[in-house]
């Protein structure tokens, strides 16, 4: 800093600070001073002093009695003293604010003054006041940045979880009063658009259908197997008489043919057996086991796989009157009726096949047990077929041959396959979904 006398200031009245905790005593008089300052900014070369600026400027000088007056030095005038006396304070205002003992006795100019100069850079300091506000700034910004990101994700999981959620929900309303949960794990969920509809049962999943219907024909077969072996002899007309009561349309030609040129007997006993059971295990059999009210109204759904709104509709309505109906005759108790009508279907189904493949039976003295036996299988396949009826999808058997054991050999299915035809809205299902596999031996 360059000084210049020139223009007197005006200068505070005397003033004298005692600090009683350092025992020191401040001094301040007024003395006329013109200055005139010239200041380096950093990085320029430009001065205040360069533009000529002249700047008269207040200055409280002070000096401290530390037990010994200062004085003038010999050989200075007034002013030159005053502007040696001017850095001393100068000197000794800064070393006053550093002091924390007389921080609140010190003169309100050098407290101003000790101010000014503590806040200016330190010149030598890497960090300006500048760069480390930036970096306050660029960090806060970054923070809200990765704020924003982190909800963004949040709420972006949320909605995807909430609009899978109703995806579910909407496809399961569109199901009828019931929906069963996949893979066979034996889950149960009951879907009701109405009040009522809470209360009907819950209906049986496909792995439960799958078990229940393979349970039957499989003790179908292992009937035949245990009782009856194959002949290789002429069949007799009366027993030819009889075979006509277990005729299929899948047969090429009559039972009696088939039986006298098939190397597989046992083959077509099974094949005759498993439909006449089948047939009559629905509502549309001659001597269906099912219960009259079961069989009061009759819809074929696999006739057609037309989903024109009519028939849909229709189908939909009569899936739902297939649920009530299982439900409200469950609630009462069987009639005596209807229990001597169910056992009278069971014996005419097992006379016909019995008296029909008599020639064939093993021994002639289990002829007795076979029936009984067959009867039985019969009788525990009556709950199954009420089950399959009180669903609210709709499903069919399939004698169609998958396929032979043997290449270029004729085969012929011995258990049928079971497959849901339409859903529980009346739609059909474009392509039918197997439940259980057909069974298929060669012919």
């Amino acid at each position: 800093m360059a000084t210049d006398t020139s223009t007197p200031a005006v200068i505070s009245p005397i003033n004298t600070l005692s600090s009683a905790k350092s025992g020191l005593t401040v001094t301040t008089s007024s003395v006329p001073v013109t200055t005139s300052v010239g200041l380096q900014v950093p990085g320029t070369d430009e001065t205040s002093q360069a533009n000529g600026t002249s700047q008269t400027s207040t200055y409280t000088s002070s000096s401290i009695d530390t037990g010994a007056r200062s004085s003038k030095p010999s050989g200075m005038t007034g002013d030159e003293a005053t502007s040696v006396s001017i850095v001393g304070i100068t000197s000794s205002a800064a070393s006053l604010s550093s002091s924390s003992a007389i921080a609140d006795s010190t003169s309100t100019a050098a407290s101003a003054f000790t101010t000014g100069i503590s806040a200016t850079p330190h010149p030598h300091s890497s960090i300006s006041v500048g760069g480390l506000a930036g970096a306050i700034i660029g960090a806060a910004i970054l923070a809200s940045i990765l704020t924003f990101l982190i909800t963004f994700c949040c709420m972006r999981r949320d909605i995807h979880r909430k609009e899978h959620t109703q995806a579910k929900s909407r496809r399961r309303s569109r199901r009828s009063s019931h929906t069963t949960a996949a893979g066979g794990a034996g889950e149960k969920a009951l879907v009701s658009g109405t009040s009522w509809e809470r209360h009907l049962p819950q209906v049986a999943d496909d792995r439960q259908v799958h078990m229940a219907v393979k349970t039957i024909f499989d003790q179908l077969q292992a009937h035949v197997e245990n009782f009856y072996a194959p002949i290789d002899s002429q069949i007799p007309q009366d027993v030819a008489d009889h075979l006509s009561a277990i005729q299929t349309p899948f047969l090429q030609g009559s039972v009696t043919s088939v039986l006298a040129t098939s190397r597989y007997q046992l083959t077509v006993m099974k094949h005759c057996l498993s439909y006449l059971v089948a047939a009559n295990l629905t509502t549309g059999g001659e001597d269906s086991i099912l219960p009259n009210a079961y069989t009061a109204l009759e819809l074929d759904e696999t006739r057609t796989k037309d989903n024109s709104n009519q028939v849909v509709a229709q189908r939909e309505a009569y899936s739902k009157w297939r649920i009530l109906t299982a439900h409200l005759h469950a609630q009462s108790a069987a009639t005596t009726e209807e229990i001597a009508q169910k056992d009278q279907r069971i014996s005419i189904m097992v006379k016909s096949f019995s008296d029909a493949v008599h020639f064939w039976l093993r021994k002639s003295e289990e002829s007795a047990a076979a029936r009984e036996h067959l009867t039985q299988i019969i009788r525990q396949a009556a709950p199954a077929a009420a089950m399959i009826f009180a669903q609210p999808s709709a499903y069919a058997y399939s004698w169609a041959v998958v396929m032979s054991r043997i290449k270029n050999e004729r085969g012929l299915v011995v258990s049928p396959a079971l497959e849901k035809v339409a859903d529980g809205d009346g739609h059909a299902l474009r392509q039918a979904q197997t439940i259980v596999a057909a069974i298929t031996e060669p012919l």
